[in-house]
């Protein structure tokens, strides 16, 4: 049986226009224009003044006829990018079929505005919004400007009868957070850019996207000084002694121990002991350590923090640390699969809580896993101090 937010939804389409229209600045003025001319041919009766209005009251009706005749049947699929970080374009696809007899002309592929599900921005809607016709005095968003444009949109300039094109986009999206992005639409001001008129296409799904990676040099300079690696107890090529073969025809001459090979009067080489990168486990506590009428004040400073935390597990899955990721609210295990892109959609629905630190958060270090907890000062300052690394995040915005 269908929830009642399914049958809101579905309401909500049926009551929806099938088209959308709005004035662009051209079309601001030729509308304002013609509304002059016929108020002065009314008031004169002169025949010229009525043969321009017929003119352009003509050039409008054939510019609604013309740009729904490219938008009809139009169909288009989005293809999403692998992974999204917050306000970095990140590259994605459009594909749009025409099953039409004829061509469409300078058509546009958009996102339309998605919802914040969770994050900073939850319950907000992001993305430019094309004013309503009867706001004809409002311009429409101006593709030049970075901030009113939608988060995704991709231009075709012909689509030929009966054919497919894909078209690339750049996704971008303000805010880590989940986003349920609703559908899109299918918008052209084709033939003569006076009005933009847009066809809706519902299609939803749910994105998750990432805090933006920020340099962490610091933080993993400290990492790599308190564990560095392990022997493996094999040949492999590491910086520790391990023992010495015969030396083969092509290999580095300078590998070639001298004084063993002098003594057994056969040239002999060094062999080093492989290095196992260490494995650890991130513990972010997620909570800011204060009451919940300064929250406000460390917000920021977490969000920047969960950027270098993002900057981190790069850096260290780079060089082949095994990394986890533990947080109060969820846990990706070491070696977990698709464990990074389990970690990243982690840090990208992680909730700040108020107050203090839950209990059963203490540090569990052992040789063979490095622990690591990550958090503001307040928030540290309640735990127990048996960790191997302590990172503090800037608690001031």
């Amino acid at each position: 049986m269908a929830s009642l937010s399914d049958r809101l939804e579905s309401l909500q389409r049926k009551l929806e226009a099938p088209r959308t229209l709005s004035f662009t600045r051209a079309g601001r003025y030729l509308v304002l224009l013609t509304l002059g001319v016929g108020f002065g041919a009314i008031n004169t009766g002169n025949n010229l003044l009525f043969l321009l209005l017929g003119m352009m009251l003509s050039l409008i009706i054939a510019s609604g006829i013309l740009s729904e005749a490219v938008l009809r049947h139009l169909e288009a699929r989005r293809l999403l990018p692998k992974r999204l970080f917050a306000g970095e374009p990140a590259p994605g696809q459009f594909e749009l079929d025409n099953p039409k007899a004829y061509p469409s002309l300078s058509v546009a592929v958009e996102e339309q505005n998605p919802t914040c599900l969770s994050g900073p921005l939850e319950g907000q809607t992001v993305g430019s919004k094309r004013p309503p016709w009867w706001l004809f005095w409002r311009e429409t968003p101006d593709a030049d400007d970075a901030s009113l444009q939608s988060i995704a949109s991709g231009y075709c300039l012909r689509l030929e009868s009966r054919s497919s094109a894909e078209i690339d986009a750049r996704y971008r999206l303000p805010e880590r957070g989940v986003y349920r992005l609703p559908g899109l639409e299918i918008v052209t001001r084709f033939p003569f850019s006076l009005f933009e008129k847009a066809r809706t296409l519902r299609d939803s799904v749910e994105v998750a996207v990432c805090p933006a990676p920020r340099e962490a040099d610091e933080w993993s300079t400290r990492i790599y000084a308190a564990f560095g690696d392990v022997p493996a107890d094999e040949r492999g090529q590491g910086e520790e002694y391990y023992g010495l073969r015969e030396y083969r025809p092509g290999e580095d001459r300078r590998m070639i121990h001298w004084k063993r090979s002098a003594a057994r009067g056969e040239l002999v080489v060094r062999e080093h002991e492989a290095q196992e990168q260490r494995a650890v486990l991130l513990h972010v506590a997620n909570c800011t350590g204060r009451p919940a009428g300064q929250r406000v004040r460390v917000e920021a400073g977490f969000e920047r923090g969960l950027e270098r935390v993002v900057g981190l597990i790069q850096t260290l899955t780079e060089r082949g640390y095994r990394v986890g990721l533990r947080t109060f609210d969820d846990h990706v295990a070491l070696d977990a699969e698709g464990g990074r892109d389990a970690m990243l959609h982690t840090l990208a629905t992680l909730e700040l809580h108020d107050g203090a630190p839950p209990t059963g958060f203490e540090g569990m270090a052992t040789q063979e896993v490095g622990h690591i907890v990550i958090g503001l000062p307040e928030a540290l300052s309640g735990l127990d101090r048996d960790w191997d690394v302590v990172l503090e995040l800037d608690a001031e915005a």
